[in-house]
């Protein structure tokens, strides 16, 4: 009886074994009939995916929707999250549209997904997109011109976009103006040649001034080697004088003798020199009236948001002035004041300092470094608004692709 009891159990383990062999094999046969359905749906999918994402990206470029609502929205909406709708004629005929929902996140990347309809299945799709200039990723925003020279080089040759820059004061002609305030609002003028004199006349006062300090210390060194050739000429000096005083009567009597010829003189020379000396410096008053340069032109907020100003610029004020946009600076640029820009300084040389700071809220774009008299807040936003002037700023670049069901 045990070994028949033994003989059941053996039996019955046989069988199972027997029947997990047959499932493993029928499985098998059934993952792989499933693996050649699924790899052959997957490749479709996968070309189809990507075919119709890369239309999506080519219509999001060559539509101009990078060049008119992206560009504004970026203005507009620099640091903000916003989005763009588009319905695309997919690459298959015989299927419909599909609509690409856009959305630019605050990290400066635009994020887009859209679906297909594949043999009755749904297949989500997305991607991304890296969508400015390679230099608006450096997270210090202190970027170096010289280490990015291929995308500062591309900024520069491209130019500024046409469209949506209405609001923009473009003063980068290369005549030299001088900015301050009039009433608190900013102002400007051009730089004349008067404002070259009135420094220049500063530093030759200064000169002078150093050159009498200079005359007077050497005076007092040499003022005991000059005793003795003081006391030789007094008695030279001293005839001289005998002598000048015996002319000044002599002229005396004479002018006694000659009353009316003296008088007559007099007024012929008042009429005639007195009068052309009053009516030239009259001349010379008119003149300078005329050149003196009082017309400055006052910067209305309401209607600039942003400044493309320098590098040939002069800032004098006794208070803050406020920029916004892109300010150049260079080795011909005058500060005289405090300054604070809120956009991009682009630093091509180190500016003349008389007196002032600056501050810089959002980017440095320099070839010099950053000297100690500016300071940094970083601020991707105002980075993002007024570099998306420039046509290049705005370059996509695919990040990733990817896709589900």
């Amino acid at each position: 009886m045990k070994k028949r009891g033994y003989i059941y159990v053996y039996a019955i383990f046989a069988i199972a074994l027997l029947f997990m062999v047959v499932v493993s094999i029928t499985e098998a046969v059934i993952n792989k009939n499933r693996i050649v359905v699924y790899s052959e749906d997957y490749i479709n999918q996968k070309y189809l995916t990507e075919s119709n994402a890369y239309l999506a990206i080519d219509h999001l470029i060559s539509s101009g929707l990078i060049d008119d609502n992206i560009t504004r929205a970026s203005r507009i909406n620099s640091g903000k999250e916003w989005k763009l709708e588009a319905s695309i004629d997919p690459i298959f005929e015989g299927q419909e549209k599909y609509d690409v929902k856009y959305t630019k996140n605050t990290e400066g990347y635009l994020d887009f997904e859209f679906k297909n309809y594949y043999d009755g299945i749904v297949y989500e799709n997305k991607g991304s997109i890296k969508l400015f200039n390679d230099l608006y990723y450096d997270d210090s925003l202190l970027i170096d011109i010289e280490d990015n020279a291929e995308e500062y080089d591309n900024l520069q040759k491209a130019g500024y976009i046409d469209k949506y820059i209405e609001d923009v004061l473009f003063l980068e002609d290369g005549i030299k103006r001088i900015f301050t305030q009039k009433d608190g609002k900013l102002a400007y003028r051009v730089y004349t040649e008067d404002d070259e004199e009135v420094e220049g006349e500063i530093d030759l006062t200064e000169d002078e001034i150093g050159a009498e300090d200079i005359k007077n210390d050497d005076s007092e060194n040499d003022a005991e080697d000059n005793m003795d050739v003081v006391a030789s000429t007094k008695s030279n000096d001293e005839t001289r004088d005998d002598e000048a005083r015996d002319e000044s009567v002599n002229e005396e009597e004479i002018d006694q003798k000659n009353p009316i010829e003296e008088e007559e003189t007099e007024i012929i020379y008042e009429n005639d020199e007195s009068s052309e000396e009053s009516e030239e410096t009259k001349d010379e008053v008119d003149d300078k009236s005329e050149n003196k340069p009082e017309d400055w032109t006052i910067i209305d907020k309401n209607t600039y948001s942003g400044l493309v100003i320098g590098p040939h610029t002069v800032y004098s004020s006794d208070s803050t002035l406020i920029l916004s946009g892109l300010i150049k600076m260079d080795e011909d640029t005058v500060i005289d004041s405090d300054i604070e820009i809120r956009g991009v300084l682009m630093l091509e040389g180190n500016p003349i300092i008389k007196k002032g700071n600056i501050e810089v809220t959002g980017a440095i774009l320099t070839a010099v470094g950053k000297p100690d008299c500016i300071a940094l807040i970083p601020k991707a936003s105002r980075f993002e608004k007024y570099g998306s002037i420039y046509r290049n700023f705005i370059e996509p670049k695919v990040q990733e692709l990817s896709y589900s069901y």
